[in-house]
């Protein structure tokens, strides 16, 4: 059962390659770069959201969820 329109593949030494279907061509992402656009649409959208510009951010990861937080 395919959950994800990704695959993983390895990288170069120990790193990997997420391999996406865009504009109907297969590209490889690293990890890096996939992070980066993520914050940069995050960053586009605020900014559109406020309407000014987003300067001072700061950015939370969580390291693990509880099973109530998953369930919401």
């Amino acid at each position: 059962m395919k959950l994800w329109p990704i695959r993983i593949i390895p990288g170069p030494g120990d790193n990997i390659m997420i391999v996406v279907n865009y504009k109907n061509e297969e590209k490889q992402f690293d990890a890096e770069e996939i992070s980066s656009t993520m914050l940069t649409k995050i960053k586009e959208f605020a900014k559109a959201c406020i309407g000014s510009t987003v300067t001072n951010v700061a950015v939370n990861v969580t390291a693990y969820f509880t099973y109530p937080y998953i369930m919401t």
